[in-house]
């Protein structure tokens, strides 16, 4: 989760993950390294 921000990180990965959900449901790792962003992978 990167080195600082992990509260601000972790809430935004809740508040999108029903739509990343959607695009992709095989999805099993997520990348929360960087602020504002959401990396999924496969």
């Amino acid at each position: 989760m990167g080195d600082g921000n992990f509260a601000r990180r972790y809430q935004n990965f809740l508040a999108h993950y029903p739509e990343i959900g959607k695009r992709s449901p095989n999805v099993k790792s997520f990348d929360l390294r960087l602020d504002g962003q959401v990396t999924a992978k496969d």
